[in-house]
């Protein structure tokens, strides 16, 4: 089976927040968004919306097409892309 595109969000989303120092609560914050829900995305437990995609992005001086695009390079370079593609029509 191939790997988890929430899995690899989150490992995208991790290392983005700690090299930028923040907390899960001020990012949290900062989004409008709770803690939680944070740190499910980083464990690869929930798959942000564009909107949210969008929220996050701009904590990070980032557009939301920049952040989605590392995340798209996260699935490549997993092997995940072309099953995650195919598959989100069924």
């Amino acid at each position: 089976m191939p790997g988890n595109p929430k899995i690899a969000f989150g490992q995208v989303l991790l290392p983005l927040r700690e090299s930028e120092g923040l907390s899960q609560e001020a990012l949290a914050e900062a989004c409008k968004l709770s803690r939680d829900y944070i740190s499910k995305l980083e464990r690869g437990l929930a798959m942000p919306s564009v909107k949210t995609i969008e929220k996050i992005a701009r904590q990070f001086d980032l557009s939301g097409e920049q952040l989605y695009h590392r995340f798209i390079l996260k699935l490549k370079n997993e092997g995940i892309y072309e099953h995650w593609i195919t598959s989100k029509g069924r």
